[in-house]
């Protein structure tokens, strides 16, 4: 972009008779129209709102001030926008699809659009990283816009709807998902490649042909196999070490997509670093149903079929693992009497992450503390555990790390 038109973009109109949204200020929008109200009175802009790739466009002073930001606190340099909003810094760049919120990158669906020099904001997607209200009306094509709150289109305020996991690409099976976190309801739609699920129902007939062979198939068996799935076939010969299920080459990657929506969402809705992995868990312990396997699940598979505690945790390592977070699989033996162990992931965090008015349990590692994340059923938080005598007799594998178990 040109300095002429980053110029343009700055001469956005400041007369009185285009005012500066106040954050209790509401402004409503229509479609096709240069003239907008602000609280019942009339005013004009520049260029009108339209929609397009099923967005509904607003140049970026309007949209910004709408929710609440003064002038000064909307910039503009070399393409980029910024906005600056109490403790969130939102920045998108013309032509790109790609909005930073508090360094944090979101994939939107739309590009920043310009027109007739005006840079043009998915109101949408503003709305949802500065948390105001957007309310479309179909009849009267109009957008209202205010500063408070929090809106997702189609639901309530109380509801939350994560951007879906979607390929256009390859076939694929799909699921709908729905959980409660700090008092809000979410849901999400995912989609599931066909070929993980494939690939991970031929892994356990992989696993059952092994281990029913003799040596020398199963010699045959390994040499043909990649590394990785060499380390998921031998795992159930160890004691429980189940992380290579959680670094499996192409689950992992999956995981890595549900990561980024989950973490969208975790930003959007204000959550730092420990809320994010609890909000992880709190998906993975509540939208997935618990379902008794014999043998553990790849993540694709829990996700589309269900599973237990060990296939739930493998699922929950892959996804904070991806998010950059340093976890572990926890096993614990059978109790006395009992055939089935049970098994949970352990999150690191340092001092300064950790919440201040909650007692939290963990399992030490090489002077590591890993908080225990259950993931078995709905409304655990980290920190906590189901029965407090695990804490001394499980067995620690690292994700990413080592496979060899810690006592």
């Amino acid at each position: 972009m040109s300095k002429k038109v980053l110029l343009l973009l700055l001469l956005i109109s400041l007369s009185l008779c285009t005012p500066v949204l106040a954050a209790e200020g509401i402004g409503v929008f229509t479609v096709g129209s240069t003239e907008y109200l602000v609280d019942g009175q009339k005013y004009s802009m520049e260029v009108a709102p339209f929609i397009q790739e099923g967005r509904t466009f607003i140049p970026v002073r309007y949209v910004a001030g709408a929710m609440g930001i003064a002038p000064d606190d909307i910039t503009y340099s070399n393409g980029e926008i910024m906005l600056i909003a109490d403790n969130k810094v939102v920045r998108l760049c013309t032509g790109s699809n790609v909005m930073v919120v508090n360094g944090v990158e979101i994939n939107m669906d739309v590009d920043v659009k310009v027109v007739n020099g005006r840079a043009m904001l998915p109101v949408w997607w503003v709305g949802l990283a500065l948390g105001g209200n957007v309310v479309w009306d179909e009849p009267s094509r109009t957008v209202t816009i205010s500063g408070a709150g929090y809106f997702n289109p189609g639901e309530s305020q109380a509801v939350r709807k994560v951007n879906p996991v979607t390929f256009t690409s390859t076939e694929t099976a799909e699921r709908d998902f729905g959980w409660i976190y700090n008092g809000l309801s979410y849901t999400w739609h995912v989609e599931i490649p066909d070929q993980l699920l494939v690939f991970g129902r031929e892994i356990n007939g992989l696993i059952d042909k092994f281990y029913d062979s003799n040596g020398a198939v199963q010699h045959s068996i390994l040499a043909s196999a990649p590394d990785d799935i060499k380390k998921v076939i031998l795992s159930l010969a160890t004691d429980g070490n189940y992380a290579p299920w959680a670094e499996e080459g192409e689950n992992y990657i999956y995981a890595g997509y549900l990561a980024q929506r989950l973490k969208e969402q975790a930003l959007l809705d204000g959550y730092d670093y420990f809320q994010t992995a609890e909000f992880v868990q709190s998906f993975v312990a509540g939208a997935i149903p618990y379902e008794f396997t014999d043998k553990p699940l790849l993540p694709a598979q829990t996700l589309m079929e269900k599973g237990d505690c060990k296939d739930k945790s493998i699922l929950m390592a892959a996804i904070l693992n991806n998010l950059g977070y340093k976890v572990a699989l926890l096993k614990f033996p059978p109790p006395p009497g009992e055939f089935a162990g049970h098994m949970v992931v352990g999150v690191a965090f340092n001092a300064n992450q950790l919440p201040t008015e909650r007692k939290l349990l963990y399992y030490t590692n090489s002077g590591v503390k890993y908080y225990f994340a259950e993931t078995t059923v709905p409304n655990w938080r980290i920190g906590e555990i189901s029965d407090i005598k695990l804490v001394k007799k499980g067995s620690l594998y690292p994700v990413k790390e080592s496979s060899k178990p810690v006592n």
